[in-house]
C-alpha cells in the first residue's frame, strides 16, 4: 500500500507541477461588488511551517477546499483526494493549492462565504493520519499550521 501510495505521490506531483499555472498557486481575490457580498465574504491568510525533516525533505502539495459536510470528508480516501488535486479546474471546490517546501515557510489566501467549511489537505509521500484537517468555523483572519514529518501537528486561529 505504500508503495502504490509513492507512485501515486509521484504521479500527483508531476501532474500538479505542470497544472499549477493554471490555477496561478494562490487564490482567489475579493470582489467588491457589493457591500452585502463583502459582509459575508471572509479571507484569511494560511501559514503553513513545516521542519527540514517534514515529508523526508520532499516537497509536497497544500490543497484548500471547501466542504459541505465534516463526515463526508472524513470517508473520502488519500486517493480520492489526490485525484482532485491532478485535475485542476475540475472542482470547483478547490481554492487553493500550493506547494510546501520542507524548512521554508509558506503562505496563501483564501476566500471563503459565511459558513462554509474549509479543509485543508496535505500530500506526504507516507502521509500519517492528520494529512487533512479542518479549518477553524468562522474562518479567521489568519490560521497557522504547523506541519511534522508526515502529518499536520497543530492549527491556530490567530485573528
Amino acid at each position: 500500500m505504500r508503495r502504490a501510495r509513492r507512485g501515486l505521490a509521484a504521479l500527483v506531483t508531476a501532474l500538479v507541477t505542470v497544472a499549477l499555472g493554471s490555477l496561478g498557486c494562490a487564490s482567489s481575490s475579493a470582489s467588491a461588488s457589493s457591500a452585502a457580498d463583502a459582509a459575508t465574504t471572509r479571507r484569511a491568510q494560511l501559514t503553513v511551517r513545516s521542519a527540514r525533516a517534514t515529508n523526508s525533505g520532499k516537497v509536497l502539495y497544500m490543497m484548500v477546499r471547501r466542504v459541505d459536510a465534516k463526515a463526508a470528508v472524513l470517508a473520502q480516501s488519500y486517493d480520492e483526494m489526490a485525484a482532485v488535486l491532478a485535475a485542476p479546474g475540475e472542482d470547483a471546490s478547490v481554492l487553493a493549492v500550493r506547494p510546501i517546501f520542507p524548512g521554508r515557510p509558506a503562505t496563501v489566501t483564501v476566500q471563503s462565504e459565511e459558513g462554509d467549511h474549509l479543509f485543508a489537505y496535505f500530500f506526504f509521500t507516507s502521509p500519517g493520519p492528520n494529512w487533512r484537517v479542518g479549518l477553524p468555523t468562522p474562518l479567521p483572519e489568519e490560521v497557522s499550521l504547523e506541519l511534522g514529518v508526515d502529518e499536520v501537528e497543530r492549527v491556530e486561529a490567530r485573528r
